[in-house]
């Protein structure tokens, strides 16, 4: 994958944050300062990592993993299209790219289904609990999938504008049952949620001029209001205007003693 090194690299992360904070957006594109992280949970990653090969396995066998047969009968697995099977399993690059703009945006999906030769994204999400409503994060990615499939810089795919999100939660004791029915030194069973959504590619391109545009300004634009972390910057601000405030009160009384003579009574 070739990308010209002056242009500025775009992804549904980065976008995503975008709408959640400009500032930080700002701050991590444009002064390459970025939000500080925390340690990983490593079990999202390997829950990940074993629903991959599941799904690989059943598109070795061109089927449908049994549980969304019933749910997606007129669906298959994507193949080749978007996965290098050549060696192992390496899901592909997504490339928007005109050569007139500055920035190019790519993405990888988790896996992808084909109904009626039309692509939809497919993700995958591990929660604690079955989802209510799809979260505005999740939206927006889906509708970036959808818009990189259908704009994909090697082979354009042609979309329906639907996206699916496969939640996978952990099956808990129902009223009636005893331990003896999980044994967990067997299996962790989880259960699943498969939400169908509709997706619009058509608003990514004005989020994109968005983000040119926030990361072409000079000055930082005004933060999320929900940002955390603007918020904690804004309160060490006032922790720290306010010690050097009462270090200057400090040194002036200190030269005020020295110029009464106190410091030699």
């Amino acid at each position: 994958m070739f990308i010209k090194k002056e242009k500025t690299k775009l992804s549904p992360a980065t976008l995503n944050l975008l709408e959640e904070c400009p500032r930080c957006f700002w701050l991590a594109l444009r002064k390459k300062v970025v939000r500080p992280r925390g340690p990983m949970p490593s079990v999202a990653t390997g829950l990940d990592s074993a629903i991959t090969r599941y799904f690989h396995y059943y598109r070795q066998k061109k089927q449908l993993p049994p549980f969304l047969q019933e749910a997606l009968p007129k669906g298959r697995l994507v193949n080749e299209e978007l996965f290098d099977l050549r060696f192992g399993i390496k899901a592909k690059w997504l490339i928007y790219e005109e050569e007139a703009q500055p920035f190019v945006l790519l993405g990888k999906l988790d896996d992808c289904l084909v109904e009626e030769d039309k692509y939809a994204p497919l993700d995958y999400k591990t929660r604690a609990s079955p989802p209510g409503e799809i979260h505005p994060s999740y939206q927006l990615q889906m509708d970036i999938y959808t818009f990189l499939l259908e704009n994909n810089k090697e082979k354009p795919m042609p979309v329906n504008n639907r996206a699916y999100l496969l939640y996978f939660t952990p099956r808990f004791l129902k009223e009636g049952e005893t331990a003896e029915v999980i044994d967990v030194l067997k299996a962790f069973p989880f259960e699943f949620t498969l939400k169908s959504l509709h997706t619009n590619p058509d608003r990514v391109k004005e989020v994109l001029s968005k983000a040119m545009e926030i990361i072409s300004s000079e000055k930082p634009p005004q933060p999320g209001k929900l940002c955390e972390f603007c918020r904690w910057a804004e309160d060490w601000g006032k922790v720290r205007n306010l010690s050097r405030d009462e270090a200057e009160k400090e040194k002036i009384a200190e030269e005020d003693d020295f110029d009464d003579g106190l410091l030699f009574r």
